[in-house]
């Protein structure tokens, strides 16, 4: 057991990914969210799925944290052109007494599982990282 965390180990199962992602496919195949693709014009878009979004629909941005930790500048510059933001270099990186509050604040309440995020100060790769998994 953790003495961190109070829990035995990362379950994959545990995190919500899988019904989040059939959430998502479901919110897709009946049109209610997408299939615009940040950075990609509206027409032609991924999946074979062709013409415009109906203007009734929520577009939706999905980053994969990969691409985000291999290039956050530009992924970070498409996402802010996607969603109408004006895009500032100062939002890769964070590190003022205000912003460590505030993580504090949201992060804290779940120590252990937030470590790294809260004593983060920019976006990139976290090589030391290991989740693992103990029966």
């Amino acid at each position: 057991m953790s003495s961190t965390t109070g829990l035995y180990g990362f379950k994959s199962e545990d995190t919500g990914y899988d019904e989040l992602r059939r959430l998502f496919d479901y919110l897709r195949h009946v049109n209610q969210i997408g299939p615009a693709v940040a950075g990609q014009e509206e027409e032609g878009v991924e999946g074979g799925q062709e013409g415009k979004t109906n203007s009734n629909q929520v577009k939706i941005v999905v980053i994969d944290a990969e691409d985000l930790v291999n290039d956050p500048e530009n992924i970070v510059k498409l996402y802010c052109k996607y969603v109408g933001l004006p895009f500032d270099l100062s939002m890769l990186k964070w590190d003022t007494a205000e912003e460590r509050q505030r993580a504090e604040e949201v992060f804290g309440k779940w120590p252990g599982f937030h470590d790294v995020a809260m004593n983060s100060t920019s976006i990139k790769r976290e090589e030391q990282v290991c989740w693992y998994y103990i029966s």
